[in-house]
């Protein structure tokens, strides 16, 4: 992995007249994701200690706004981080701290997203510093979780990025909002996809199939897929024990689906393009940080402001106690510590969603009201069968143009001709079906009724949309999912509603006559 620079590139130019060192080479790996409670943090930590199986020398670098799941994950308390590297003239060796065979963390704080106001000076000193991490096959950068300038800027910055995405279309449409963000500010190299917490090959590859083909006909952008990481109980174990699942149960799937993502990228990355120097990194970062990148709206400076250093040092308190109370249950009461586990990645969840900002906050807690334990269970559609009339047409009311692209996308797929709603020829021939990702307004239910009376899947963003939906009147059938659902689902309950009214209408040959088709 370490090669020998090429003749004077140690003493290459730099633009903007700061010290380049040269010396040897690491690869740098971004963590990344588009909202929290994704495991980012738990995919790189796993993947670091999965390197170090390789033989390879890992320094895995907490970026995180103050949260230090690195830390909670791994049971370690650090005495010196990152921030006082940058702000205090701590030597980087003092910040390093040995977790593992071939494995080091340097823990970050709050102070990372002030980096863009370092002085010149202090920056030359600093690019000394990070010089120090030349011995390190990889640097891996855990990253918050979301989009903010800090995000953007260091991931641009690195040789390569990981984009960490659940099953979950919510986390789908944040890690495409995450990669356009990305490509924005000048992507070059396309983004490499980790299918997190995955039930089925199936279903997460055609996950990776959703966003690429959307980001490829929206963006121009061709993601990889890295890795596909499987639902694992043990990886809640291994959380609550405070130990990288790779260490504490090797032969479990989502053990091995880590070793065989770090084989690939290992294999992957041998070439010169991929490798850079842990100094030019950072001072990537710095310069990409005070040119202030580019955000969606609502989002510009800093990005979202981080959690309070109180805040995350209490829930980190209460991470680490849970996690000591399971470990004593597990001897005498398995049940309530399998419950303490589930706790355990509620607080976890809580604590990456309130780094990512107000929405994921939202998100999160209507998650946590969806699996609340006396919630009534809809049983998931089928897998998608095919259509057997590949003329059918459908409608997608969605605001928000990133759902609005994959639920197209979905529908394109399944053989059904788009219809815009600013197509006047609907209002004579209605759509068969309709899609609506829209809350529930006077306005939607008056849309509804002049497409007519089509077969209507509604996606409501939680319960109380659900059975706002429910209230509308309607004739044809429908179906309403409450997030999250995974795109198969929705396929599948598509052409279940399809084959449904096409049963009725043979069935009741009067119901034919509401077909304004010739």
């Amino acid at each position: 992995m370490i090669r020998a620079p090429e003749p004077n590139e140690a003493a290459l130019p730099r633009e903007d007249g700061l010290l380049e060192t040269g010396g040897a080479w690491t690869r740098v790996l971004a963590v990344a994701s588009g909202k929290g409670g994704v495991g980012k943090t738990s995919v790189a930590v796993n993947l670091a200690f999965s390197l170090g199986g390789l033989g390879k020398r890992v320094c895995l670098l907490d970026a995180d706004l103050g949260l230090s799941n690195v830390d909670v994950l791994l049971g370690i308390n650090p005495v010196v981080t990152l921030e006082q590297v940058l702000f205090e003239g701590v030597p980087m060796e003092r910040a390093i701290l040995s977790v593992g065979r071939n494995v080091d963390v340097v823990s970050g704080s709050s102070g990372v997203s002030r980096m863009a106001e370092l002085s010149r000076n202090k920056r030359t000193d600093l690019v000394r510093e990070f010089h120090k991490l030349i011995n390190y096959d990889y640097l891996l950068v855990d990253n918050s979780p979301g989009i903010s300038a800090q995000v953007v800027s260091m991931c641009l910055a690195c040789g390569d990025v990981l984009v960490i995405v659940n099953p979950e279309p919510s986390s789908i449409t944040d890690a495409y909002a995450l990669i356009k963000v990305f490509k924005e500010n000048g992507l070059h190299r396309p983004p490499l996809l980790v299918i997190n917490r995955s039930l089925s090959h199936q279903r997460s590859q055609a996950v990776f199939e959703r966003i690429q083909k959307t980001a490829e006909n929206h963006l121009g952008v061709n993601c990889r897929l890295a890795g596909i990481i499987p639902d694992d109980p043990a990886l809640y174990r291994a959380a609550t024990r405070q130990t990288p699942l790779v260490e504490m149960e090797s032969a479990s799937p989502a053990a091995k689906a880590f070793r065989d993502l770090a084989r690939r990228l290992d294999a992957a990355g041998r070439d010169s393009a991929n490798l850079t120097r842990p100094e030019h990194f950072f001072d990537q970062t710095v310069i990409r940080l005070q040119q202030a990148p580019i955000l969606p709206p609502g989002l510009a400076g800093s990005g979202r402001p981080p959690v309070s250093g109180e805040l995350a040092r209490r829930l980190e308190a209460l991470m680490r106690r849970l996690a000591a109370n399971s470990r004593l249950l597990a001897q005498t009461d398995p049940e309530a510590a399998r419950d303490t586990e589930a706790r355990i990645e509620d607080v976890r969840e809580l604590l990456d969603s309130l780094a990512a900002g107000p929405q994921a906050a939202t998100d999160a807690g209507s998650l946590a009201e969806e699996n609340a334990p006396d919630r009534t269970d809809t049983p998931a559609p089928a897998p998608a069968p095919s259509l057997s009339q590949p003329d059918q047409k459908a409608m997608v009311i969605c605001p928000d143009p990133m759902w609005r692209a994959i639920l197209e996308n979905i529908l394109e797929d399944l053989g059904l001709e788009l219809c815009p709603l600013s197509d006047e020829a609907a209002a004579i021939q209605p759509p068969d079906l309709l899609l609506v990702r829209q809350a529930p307004s006077a306005g939607l239910a008056d849309l509804l009724a002049a497409k007519g009376d089509r077969p209507t899947l509604y996606l409501a963003a939680n319960h109380d949309q659900a059975a706002r939906f429910a209230a509308l009147p309607a004739k044809e059938p429908r179906e309403i999912l409450t997030m999250p659902v995974e795109l198969l689902d929705i396929q599948g309950a598509v052409c279940n509603l399809l084959a449904t009214a096409a049963s009725r209408r043979r069935e009741t040959p009067h119901l034919a006559q509401h077909d304004h088709r010739p």
